[in-house]
């Protein structure tokens, strides 16, 4: 399986974190995903089709069209795909980035996959058919460049008080509370809880403890935390227990370190590190 990605130049780089192309062929894969407060758009390239999970309810699946849309989501979820016959091809937004070629506030999608033909109509038929009529993931990834152009040029601006809020809340690793926030930008609290959720999906301190758990993930993986009680090996040269990650995150304690994992991921961080 031949993996790319792509970073767009400005201004879609404002918006957009990268694309990314899969290559044809492989065997039927399961992924589990993280919540990490963005929006992606997934688009099958062929025949194959797209089985959604909710880790919390194994017995619960729902199938989606060859083109979605997935909002920002608040929990885990384990995305099925069939023997791999085509490629696919996708879109990672930044945080509030989607806000302006979606059609609709970031907060309808959220925690939901949506049809991307409900939501941008034939232009969305469109952009699959060409997508999947382009030989190289090259050619691809400039077909999906121009259609974003298209659509941030007839899309709504996003407000820039939230594209300062985001630059607080991803600068300050022991986090801004939103009260002050809200005050550093000139706003009362619940017009900048509106406003934020609107553009973003997901109320500010929610996305500011995703930040954190997202944080502390990356450090557990980077340098092999460990659990008091039991050994998470072959992560790093380096270990640092949980509760050293707890504290350089920026949490009260490991208690909620462990509580955050548990919504987010689905299971405790030791476990989690383990699998």
């Amino acid at each position: 399986m031949l993996y790319s990605i792509h970073k767009p130049k400005p201004p879609l780089s404002e918006f957009v974190n990268y694309l990314w192309h899969v290559e044809k062929g492989g065997e039927s894969r399961k992924a589990l995903i993280l919540p990490s407060g963005t929006v992606e758009l997934v688009v099958l390239l062929g025949e194959d089709q797209r089985l959604i999970h909710n880790p919390a309810r194994p017995d619960q699946s729902q199938l989606f069209s060859r083109a979605t849309i997935s909002g920002t989501y608040s929990g885990p979820i384990t995305s099925c795909y069939g023997e791999q016959r085509d490629a696919i091809f996708g879109m990672r937004f930044k945080p509030g980035g989607a806000y302006s070629f979606l059609g609709v506030s970031a907060s309808a999608l959220a925690n939901t996959h949506t049809d991307l033909r409900d939501l941008w109509g034939q232009q969305a038929a469109e952009l699959r058919e060409r997508l999947c009529c382009a030989a190289m993931p090259q050619e691809r990834f400039q077909i999906a460049e121009a259609c974003l152009m298209d659509r941030l040029r007839r899309g709504v601006t996003g407000h820039a008080a939230v594209t300062a809020a985001l630059g607080l809340f991803g600068q300050e690793v022991k986090g801004i509370t939103v009260r002050s926030a809200a005050e550093r930008l000139g706003f009362s609290q619940r017009h900048f809880i509106n406003l934020f959720t609107t553009q973003v999906g997901l109320p500010p301190k929610l996305f500011c403890r995703l930040l954190r758990f997202q944080r502390a993930l990356r450090l557990a993986q980077g340098t092999g935390a460990t659990h008091l009680e039991r050994g998470c090996p072959g992560r790093g040269v380096h270990e640092k227990s949980w509760a050293d990650v707890a504290l350089e995150c920026g949490y009260f304690d490991q208690s909620h370190l462990i509580r955050d994992f548990r919504e987010f991921a689905g299971v405790a961080p030791a476990l989690f590190c383990r699998d």
